[in-house]
């Protein structure tokens, strides 16, 4: 797939990923994936109102080759910073 699509809303939390198949059920936290979860504003925060994006152990890898560190604590520790 060729498109990218840009999502706008509130961070509600990040979270490291849980034993799942696309992590080949790893339970190595190197290579859990990290869940994002947004909601639409601060006051829609229930569970129906989630939505999860995921950086992926290979998109972390990726961003590291950058220089990047998108590990979860980092992504975590750099959403407090921004409140």
């Amino acid at each position: 797939m060729d498109k990218a699509v840009e999502i706008t809303g509130y961070v509600y939390d990040i979270k490291p990923g849980g034993v799942e198949t696309c992590n080949c059920g790893t339970k190595d936290k190197l290579y859990l994936d990290t869940h994002i979860e947004i909601t639409p504003n601060d006051k829609e925060t229930g569970k129906d109102k989630r939505l999860i994006v995921e950086v992926t152990p290979r998109i972390r890898l990726a961003m590291q080759s950058k220089g990047e560190d998108w590990t979860t604590q980092t992504l975590k520790d750099k959403l407090y910073i921004i409140w």
